[in-house]
């Protein structure tokens, strides 16, 4: 997996990624978060109030994932560090509860598919 910006940028890039499937999973993961995005800048412009009670649980959610993730980066015992893929999709999902985006919902099963090669696991 990348480590720096550069890495990022080069594993994006379909022709130039080690494997296509960093790409495609790059590629939805940025989808999902500029949907998300737009449905909640909608949501303003229309002024309508989110609901804080789903924003407290996708925040919840969104911190319980990044808890699993730094138990994991920081267990001795462990020595995969790789990202789970439901890590990933626990963290999408909570990013989309927190801003009420709804319709995005749809796009967290592509970003679950999309990270199949990563295992399947929370932390």
């Amino acid at each position: 997996m990348p480590s720096t910006l550069r890495d990022v940028v080069t594993f994006s890039q379909r022709r130039t990624a080690p494997h296509p499937r960093y790409s495609a999973l790059l590629f939805a993961l940025m989808s999902l978060f500029l949907f998300q995005i737009w449905e909640a800048f909608l949501r303003f412009l229309l002024q309508r109030d989110a609901f804080v009670v789903c924003f407290v649980l996708g925040f919840a959610a969104l911190a319980t994932a990044i808890f699993l993730r730094q138990k994991r980066l920081l267990s001795v015992v462990d020595t995969d560090k790789r990202l789970g893929s439901l890590t990933l999709a626990l963290m999408c999902l909570g990013f989309s509860v927190m801003l009420n985006s709804w319709g995005t919902l749809i796009f967290v099963p592509w970003v679950y598919f999309r990270a199949s090669f990563l295992p399947r696991r929370l932390g």
